[in-house]
């Protein structure tokens, strides 16, 4: 996609949107790193977890598809820059967020027990894949230091310069599944679903 000249935010405020951007960036993960640790052990911190990583999976999905007056992917590349992101984040996800968890709807009673299921480490992998690419093609004067630092920490082969962003747990383990460097619990290929 092109990025066209839009006439929302100055240099200053989209450096300030890519500070939130990295908030809803870092929560998506550090949620979807935690659900497999209270899976078995508690089931409403799960569910929390699962609602807390749906809240920000929206936001991504507005992000990357709302073109209005609220900060967009294309807002922080060099103008006139072209790339195309790897995955599209789009109704499959909006849907099923809208259906299961933002509105009480009579949808949401037509989802069978697969379709209720999340599949928490394939979603992160797609929104961390277009964050990379965003943040590696993005004019860096448009972005705040938090977020290129938060990048290069997600990095395979890259180190956290201190705790910040790292699970303290004594029952991480390394995690082949997500696009991350960090230590992460193990979620494998898991789907997670709500429970009552």
């Amino acid at each position: 996609m092109t990025a066209k000249k839009r006439t929302f935010g100055t240099q200053d405020d989209k450096r300030e949107a890519s500070k939130a951007r990295k908030y809803e960036w870092w929560m998506l993960n550090e949620s979807a790193a935690r659900i497999s640790l209270y899976e078995n052990r508690d089931r409403i911190i799960c569910n929390a977890l699962i609602e807390c990583f749906c809240a920000h999976l929206r936001n991504f999905i507005d992000f990357f598809h709302r073109r209005d007056k609220h900060p967009f992917w294309t807002d922080f590349l060099p103008e006139g820059k072209n790339i195309q992101l790897k995955h599209k984040l789009d109704k499959k996800y909006v849907s099923k967020v809208n259906n299961l968890l933002s509105h009480c709807t009579y949808k949401r009673l037509n989802y069978t027990k697969i379709e209720k299921e999340w599949h928490i480490p394939d979603i992160t992998n797609e929104v961390n894949e277009n964050m990379f690419q965003l943040l590696d093609a993005a004019d860096n004067s448009l972005l705040c230091d938090e977020i290129k630092e938060y990048q290069k920490q997600l990095r395979p082969g890259n180190k956290a310069k201190d705790n910040s962003y790292v699970s303290t747990t004594s029952d991480v383990v390394s995690s082949k599944t997500l696009v991350c460097a960090r230590q992460l619990p193990a979620v494998s290929k898991r789907t997670y679903k709500k429970t009552r």
